[in-house]
């Protein structure tokens, strides 16, 4: 994460911190996200394309249909009014995102794909 948006994310706040991504158009993956969740802040996102694959509606974040802004300030005045789901949210999407979202977790995973499909070479034993 660059090191501006922890302070960024630190700072921002409605009534509570919390990150919302309105995209309307399909991502394959929404890095902003995960830098939400990595900044410890209950996300908002619409869903559309990656989205899908980092939150988990009610368990990582909250999820609302795409160009529906009355389902986004529903969302958001949710999270506004409710503390202990501010929280909650933030833990859960700070853990998922460490788990799979990390700059370690995604260099053991396609060190995990690049053993997979090009295993180390045995070497021939030859008689001398």
């Amino acid at each position: 994460m660059p090191r501006s948006l922890p302070l960024f994310y630190s700072t921002t706040t409605v009534r509570r911190p919390l990150l919302f991504h309105s995209s309307v158009n399909p991502e394959p993956f929404g890095r902003v996200i995960v830098e939400g969740m990595l900044a410890r802040r209950p996300v908002v996102a619409s869903v559309a394309g990656g989205v899908l694959e980092i939150i988990e509606d009610g368990d990582t974040g909250l999820l609302y249909p795409p160009g529906d802004g009355s389902a986004l300030r529903a969302q958001i005045d949710r999270l506004q009014n409710d503390p202990a789901l501010c929280e909650r949210l933030g833990v859960s999407g700070y853990k998922k995102a460490l788990k799979y979202f990390s700059r370690p977790a995604m260099i053991n995973d396609v060190n995990s794909v690049i053993t997979e499909v090009c295993p180390p070479r045995r070497r021939a034993v030859t008689e001398d």
